[in-house]
């Protein structure tokens, strides 16, 4: 079951209607469950992690560049397919 504090802050916020996207890191602070991610936004691109947590770009900076580009290339035709 959803965390009251959850449920509360999610009453009266709309559904994201943008395209978004989420890394889970099971060292999350509070790991959400997909589900969870789904039901309140556009969750298009999702993507489980063995390791990492609240500090992602500190503790995993490529793979977490990694996943903020595969996003970006799957929601925007324009990205660049390469690095710059």
């Amino acid at each position: 079951a959803m965390p009251d504090f959850l449920r509360q802050a999610a009453v009266g916020s709309s559904y994201i209607t943008k395209p978004m996207g989420f890394s889970w890191f099971p060292g999350e602070l509070m790991p959400i469950p997909r589900s969870w991610i789904e039901k309140y936004g556009n969750l298009v691109w999702f993507r489980y992690h063995q390791s990492g947590g609240h500090f992602a770009a500190m503790e995993k900076p490529q793979v977490l560049l990694d996943d903020v580009e595969a996003f970006v290339n799957a929601v925007w035709s324009g990205a660049r397919k390469q690095r710059l």
